[in-house]
């Protein structure tokens, strides 16, 4: 019949109606539910606990050569707390409308992607023959407590025997909604820094009007960082538009025609470009990928800027950072050299400014509350086989005064012809018809733990012309929408799983 429901879309309410949410996730009768979707699919089903009550469901297609590195498709079961008050319809009804917009917690942060998965292999083994069939082994991994970092779930199961012995060596994850035609895709996400802030202050009775109290100072903390969010939020993103401008990787500076291109580790400082900033910010970051010394660029600088003391990381480094105060004519600025391996107590660091999507920088930092300083860069361990790639980096930040404050920021190879694992998801996304859109996510995954690893990780979610509800009430997905995502995996997981080694 015409208006028939299609099953997979069925599929799709089913998994909203289980109320995996935090902070009491029901991932018993989730559990349940996923052993029966493997057995549909005929793929071998292990539950792992690495903490009581908080199940990881691992699925697995053994593939005909199991001695290659595996694909994961991975997604998390638990969604995040609702105010019932505030939704159309139930949370956890899955109600559709007559538009088939689709209403629930989890239909877009990322039981979309969990079910999207499973009903492409069904459609793939449905099919017969070699579509059902993959040269690499595939795994399904439904962890649990990702919405409360993933340090419980993901960030255990990787250090166990049974991840090891999955032998992953490309995985996909969540992204999230597109508002334009396009599709994102993410290949690295923001990194947290955090920070201990102690604040002595004068004891006494509470009915006292005491002076010097930790309790003014804690208060004063939180009324600065709440009043700085207008501010930042004002901020042009970015401050030069371009056709690849994105919140998450904010181009503040402007290249001329040689842009994308980076720096040898040994440049020398003749070989170094003249730096020039742009007005009305406090850091600008500089991001580009791999060349040599004959191709560097000059960065012009546009009127009214000023020069603060630099702080250029070159060295395997994919990002450069330079912090810019206020504003003096360009006739007075420097040419940029990279700094001394260890700061000297005559430089200054930087201002520390934060923004609501800051790229995959890090600068030697400073503020009123705490001075961090950039110790040092390094890569991870060379990639052996068809495991990994020598592109994935990662970067580790520690911080002086009160203990080691460590950020490890890694990312995934997506330059064409550079890493085959993208070269085959971005062919089976043009050959869908899909434009993608690289970008870093602005908020944090369970691909950090993966990526950790060195191993190739993407975030995607296919889901465009979409209002990007995660978190948000009256969170929806078109049912057309989450169709149009199956029929995109159904070619993505074999593009993956099917992938010759080189």
């Amino acid at each position: 019949m015409a208006n028939e429901e299609h099953p997979a879309v069925t599929n799709f309410r089913n998994y909203i109606r289980i109320k995996t949410v935090q902070p009491t996730p029901d991932y018993a009768t989730c559990t349940t539910y996923l052993q029966g979707q493997a057995k549909e699919i005929g793929a071998e089903c292990q539950v792992v606990e690495c903490v009581p009550g908080k199940p990881a469901v691992i699925m697995t297609l053994p593939g005909e050569d199991p001695s290659l590195p595996a694909v994961l498709l991975n997604s998390h079961t638990d969604v995040v707390p609702v105010f019932p008050e505030h939704w159309l319809y139930d949370p956890f009804g899955a109600h559709k409308d007559e538009a088939g917009n689709i209403y629930g917690r989890g239909t877009q942060d990322m039981k979309c992607v969990g079910i999207q998965y499973l009903e492409a292999l069904k459609r793939l083994q449905e099919m017969g023959g070699e579509s059902g069939r993959f040269l690499r082994t595939v795994h399904l991994s439904f962890v649990p407590e990702e919405e409360l970092g993933g340090l419980q779930g993901m960030g255990r199961l990787v250090d166990t025997e049974t991840f090891k012995r999955m032998d992953v060596g490309v995985a996909l994850d969540e992204g999230y909604a597109s508002t334009t035609d396009a599709m994102k895709v993410f290949y690295g996400q923001r990194n947290p820094w955090w920070i201990l802030i102690k604040c002595p202050g004068q004891p006494g009775h509470g009915s006292q009007f005491l002076q010097n109290t930790a309790g003014e100072k804690v208060a004063k903390i939180k009324s600065s960082t709440l009043h700085g969010i207008p501010e930042q939020e004002l901020r042009p993103y970015p401050i030069f538009p371009t056709p690849n401008s994105t919140p998450s990787q904010l181009p503040s500076v402007h290249l001329l025609p040689n842009s994308q291109v980076s720096f040898q580790p040994m440049c020398t400082p003749s070989q170094l470009p003249t730096v020039h900033l742009l007005p009305n910010s406090q850091v600008y970051t500089l991001p580009v990928p791999m060349c040599t010394p004959s191709q560097l660029p000059t960065v012009h600088l546009l009127p009214n800027s000023q020069y603060s003391h630099p702080c250029v990381h070159l060295p395997n480094s994919q990002v450069y950072t330079f912090p810019v105060p206020m504003c003096t004519p360009p006739s007075q600025l420097p040419t940029v050299h990279p700094p001394s391996p260890t700061p000297t107590q005559n430089a200054p660091p930087p201002p520390l400014a934060i923004t609501p999507a800051s790229p995959l920088s890090t600068a030697a930092c400073s503020s009123t509350l705490s001075r961090r300083a950039v110790r040092g860069l390094r890569r991870p361990h060379p990639a052996v086989g068809d495991r990994g790639l020598p592109e994935e980096t990662r970067r580790v930040v520690r911080g002086g005064g009160g203990g080691d404050h460590v950020m490890e920021k890694a990312v995934t190879c997506v330059e064409d012809g550079k890493n085959p694992w993208w070269d085959a998801f971005s062919a089976a996304c043009k050959k869908m018809g899909v434009v993608l859109e690289k970008e870093i996510f602005p908020a944090s995954t369970d691909m950090k733990y993966i990526r950790k690893l060195g191993i190739s990780a993407l975030g995607f979610s296919p889901m465009n012309n979409t209002p990007i509800l995660l978190h948000d009430h009256n969170e929806y997905l078109n049912e057309e929408v989450f169709l149009r995502g199956v029929d995109i995996y159904a070619e993505v997981i074999p593009a993956l799983a099917n992938l010759r080694p080189w």
